[in-house]
């Protein structure tokens, strides 16, 4: 039977700070958060759509954005560069890595998820309502990306599975107002949690169910990562 891993706080978060700030200063995580954002501008200031469509959609894909484009490609890059192999050299685990580099996913899409709901809500405590129900999304969106990138897959591979993210993650964010209830597809409980909570609608089921799919969602992308470490 293997041993559990023991991850060391004080290891986990250097990786983590020093995530932050790579994904904060990649090009293409600046460049896909500042395009969701002044989507949002276009969406709520021109177009005039309501925060109840808007919100879900582009909250969505605020946080896709993130986790399929940085969390995944940073880790690639950064094993493609040798950095994974000078951080073991260096005494980190890669359970330690990988949660660093999740965690790490996770905070940056809550940010860009805040930013975006800021903007479509103009209310800070609305956005940061927002954010906190997107966690729904942004956390097992992390935990599966980042077990990709430590199967190691390689930026050709990898790409298709992080655009699909993107996509999946946005034609959720639309459906409760498209297709109804989202609550039981991956991603879905989000969008949901939205509807019912920001924006009054009458959930489709108990929100208890919501949150535990959203909770099973979070089991299975785990333990995914945790078969990936294994390998």
């Amino acid at each position: 039977m293997a041993a559990p891993m023991r991850l060391r706080p004080r290891i986990v978060r250097a990786i983590f700070l020093h995530e932050v700030r790579a994904l904060l200063v990649n090009p293409s995580v600046t460049a896909t958060a500042a395009m969701v954002l002044g989507f949002a501008l276009v969406f709520t200031r021109v177009l005039g759509f309501y925060p109840s469509y808007a919100g879900p959609f582009l909250g969505q894909a605020a946080v896709t954005t993130v986790t399929a484009i940085g969390t995944v490609g940073m880790l690639v890059e950064l094993r493609e560069r040798g950095g994974t192999a000078t951080l073991a050299r260096s005494g980190a685990t890669p359970g330690e890595l990988a949660a660093g580099c999740a965690l790490a996913g996770i905070a940056v899409s809550e940010l860009s998820a805040f930013l975006c709901a800021l903007v479509v809500e103009g209310d800070v405590p609305r956005a940061l309502v927002s954010a906190a129900l997107l966690l729904a999304t942004a956390a097992p969106g992390a935990c599966a990306m980042t077990a990709l990138g430590m199967a190691g897959v390689d930026q050709q591979h990898v790409s298709p599975w992080g655009s699909a993210l993107v996509i999946w993650g946005m034609l959720v964010g639309a459906a409760p107002t498209v297709l109804g209830s989202p609550w039981l597809l991956p991603c879905g409980a989000a969008s949901e949690l939205m509807s019912t909570v920001l924006y009054g609608s009458a959930p489709a089921v108990p929100v208890a169910c919501t949150v535990a799919a959203a909770l099973g969602y979070l089991a299975l992308s785990a333990a995914a990562l945790r078969r990936a470490l294994r390998a």
